[in-house]
């Protein structure tokens, strides 16, 4: 499963269609909003042109439906241990550009990573259909580059492990980076120290790097799916420069 909050207000691929005409309605000769039917009917047809293939497709809608953000699988890299997706969003109000991005949601606990080492934006003014087919073509080779290094990056958390004191002061920075809230400051110890998953482990039971990343998106559930993005890219930033710290040592 892939994941939202469970306030949000889901829409099936197909149920989409239904907000097309709102879309339309609203062009104007500067201002040309994609259709959200239309941007996710496109970004199937071109990452499976790139050899990408759909799994789970989740939608939800927000701001009386005027924006849409999506989170669709990519088959071609799920493993027992992750899931990589990839997350759309959009407005046909002009409150957000229509943006494509990737990201990984960790199967064993429906954790969401939406990463934006990758991101493509775009205003909806005139011309986006006309660039719009282009540019995530060129997204799609950016995107499978970086997920393999994002794979790299994941095995290096795992081989990294940190005194409980550099540890507490990691968390302590995800709260100053806004990466987590106050109130989520105390999940992610607990899910630190005494994982919910014996999978957040290494083989031999201990803790490393990957357990903390872990226990941060462990305290993401329920928090808006528009804020993912961004503190999931200061979290990899941050485990990130904890993992060199660690394996310098």
């Amino acid at each position: 499963m892939l994941m939202f909050s469970k306030d949000d207000n889901t829409v099936t691929r197909e149920g989409l269609k239904a907000f097309d005409s709102a879309a339309l309605a609203l062009h104007t000769r500067s201002h040309k909003p994609v259709p959200f039917s239309t941007g996710v009917d496109l970004i199937q047809d071109v990452a499976e042109s790139n050899g990408f293939r759909f799994g789970e497709e989740q939608y939800v809608l927000a701001r009386n439906d005027t924006q849409l953000f999506g989170l669709i699988e990519v088959t071609n890299f799920t493993s027992e241990e992750s899931k990589v997706c990839f997350g759309v969003r959009s407005s046909i109000n002009k409150s957000l550009s229509w943006q494509l991005c990737g990201g990984e949601s960790l199967a064993i606990c429906t954790n969401l990573d939406l990463f934006g080492s990758v991101v493509l934006r775009r205003k909806q003014t005139s011309m986006v259909m006309n660039d719009l087919r282009f540019l995530v073509n060129r997204f799609m080779g950016q995107f499978e580059r970086s997920v393999e290094d994002r794979q790299v990056q994941v095995e290096r958390y795992k081989q990294a492990q940190l005194k409980d004191s550099t540890a507490n002061h990691c968390i302590i920075q995800m709260l100053r980076k806004d990466i987590i809230v106050s109130s989520k400051v105390q999940k992610v110890v607990d899910e630190y120290y005494e994982p919910s998953h014996a999978e957040h482990l290494n083989a031999e039971g201990e803790r490393t790097n990957w357990t903390l990343f872990n226990a941060a998106t462990e305290a993401f559930k329920g928090s808006p799916i528009s804020t993912y993005t961004e503190r999931s890219e200061k979290l990899h930033n941050l485990i990130g420069d904890a993992t060199d710290f660690a394996l310098a040592a």
